[in-house]
Formats: C-alpha cells, structure tokens, sequence
C-alpha cells in the first residue's frame, strides 16, 4: 500500500475514497505519446509517493 493520495472523494456512507492519479497518467502520457509499455524495461531513480505510484501502473500496463 503506497499511503498517497492525489485526489479523494466523499462516498454515500460518508466515508472518504483516496486515489493517486500520478501512476495512471503517466501511462497515459507514455502511450499518447508513442511509447509501448508492454514488454518495455523501466529503470527507476527514486521512488518516493509518485515515483512507487508510476512503478505500480507500469507493471499493471506489461
């Protein structure tokens, strides 16, 4: 668990929902613009909240 949040919302039973959008959209960036995730080799420097949230997406993505 990466204990970040980028982005909460208020659910029905007024609990609170948290998300990170940072993995997420880095992936989108990455395949708008060409590249091909799947089967891709990744060297990550840092990895702090945004940095762990990016690594997670990319093994999502292949």
């Amino acid at each position: 668990m990466l204990q970040v949040v980028s982005a909460i919302r208020r659910n029905a039973d007024g609990s609170w929902h948290g998300h990170t959008t940072d993995g997420d959209a880095f992936v989108k960036a990455q395949i708008d613009n060409g590249a091909e995730i799947e089967g891709a080799r990744v060297l990550v420097l840092g990895a702090g909240g945004a940095g762990s949230a990016i690594v997670i997406s990319m093994l999502d993505a292949g």
